[in-house]
């Protein structure tokens, strides 16, 4: 009977390590595409680009 206890918690800890994995998954893609968007946002503007914005150009 202990050993059937014991089967049914280890069955139970496997499935939360799954969830926890695929919420470390997510999360890490998710933090990839901010560091993405925030290097983009942090390029550096040439002067072809400063006289585009200055006509109102996007």
């Amino acid at each position: 009977m202990d050993i059937t206890r014991f089967e049914l918690k280890l069955h139970e800890l496997e499935r939360v390590i799954g969830e926890l994995t695929m919420e470390n998954r997510m999360l890490r893609q998710a933090i990839d595409l901010v560091e993405k968007e925030k290097k983009e946002q942090s390029l550096i503007v040439t002067s072809q680009d400063y006289k585009m914005l200055k006509r109102g150009a996007k």
